[in-house]
């Protein structure tokens, strides 16, 4: 189907509004304070209401909201009842739809509509408004390119409105991220209790033969200990002859034994 595009005139026209040029004929005009509202008929006698504060919209922005309006009118799936167009000072259009009918194939749109439809137009057609169904509110946001595309999106709200909200709802996304950074944290500090314990675990298994004829097992020395292992892990072609002499450039004082039981015990190294 053909895609929602606005082209806005090139031009500045610095005359007054021309409103009749645009195809639309002024009903009736008040003002409160700044703030102007006009009710209006199209050429095919449609109402609507327009609301402005301060100046007159120029022609360019007239010509946006000719095209707008041509294209809600256009909707196979909606009769509009009345339509209201707010011009605002950021050079925007907020539109509020209030349908006498919205329904297509499968789904009758009223019924679940609280209120009336509300789009904006910031160069870009945007729609933002809440769907009631089974109590629960569904908020169907998103930027407007035709019909079809935004009924698909309604039929998937009425046809399952808790997985549409899960989907979608920038909430539950940040809850659920946060769970998921909450699990991770867990996870690396039990990842860094069970590394503790195997480092623990594998320098009492050194210790328990690092015994000598007169004596029972003696814990190799801690620095010693970490020494050797990150040698290696430097260097992990080394074997025990380089990490000894290494050592020995240190002036580390260590046994053969250590570093033979070190090597079998966390790198299974075994001579």
């Amino acid at each position: 189907m053909k895609k929602f595009f606005i082209l806005l005139l090139c031009c500045n026209f610095l005359q007054a509004a021309d409103w009749q040029g645009f195809g639309f004929r002024i009903v009736h005009s008040s003002q409160e304070d700044d703030r102007t509202t006009l009710e209006l008929t199209d050429s095919a006698g449609r109402s609507l209401t327009i609301f402005f504060t301060g100046k007159e919209p120029e022609n360019r922005q007239l010509a946006v909201l000719a095209e707008l309006h041509k294209q809600f009118h256009g909707w196979k799936s909606m009769q509009v009842r009345s339509i209201r167009y707010t011009f605002t000072d950021k050079d925007s259009i907020e539109i509020q739809i209030f349908p006498q009918s919205f329904a297509d194939e499968k789904n009758d749109y009223m019924k679940y509509l609280p209120g009336h439809l509300f789009f904006i137009y910031k160069d870009q057609l945007q729609y933002s408004f809440r769907l009631e169904v089974n109590k629960l509110f569904v908020k169907i946001r998103g930027y407007f390119t035709e019909e079809a595309e935004l009924l698909k999106k309604l039929a998937a709200a009425v046809k399952d409105p808790q997985g549409f909200i899960v989907k979608r709802d920038p909430e539950y996304f940040v809850a659920k991220f946060e769970k998921l950074e909450e699990e991770l944290e867990t996870q690396k500090g039990e990842l860094f209790r069970q590394k503790k314990e195997n480092e623990r675990l594998k320098a009492a298994i050194a210790a328990l033969h690092n015994t000598g004829w007169f004596s029972g097992p003696e814990a190799i020395p801690e620095a010693l200990l970490a020494r050797i292992v990150e040698l290696k892990i430097q260097n992990p072609q080394w074997k025990r002859k380089e990490i000894e002499e290494q050592l020995e450039r240190d002036k580390i004082d260590y046994r053969s034994k250590q570093v033979r039981l070190v090597l079998a015990v966390y790198f299974s190294e075994f001579e």
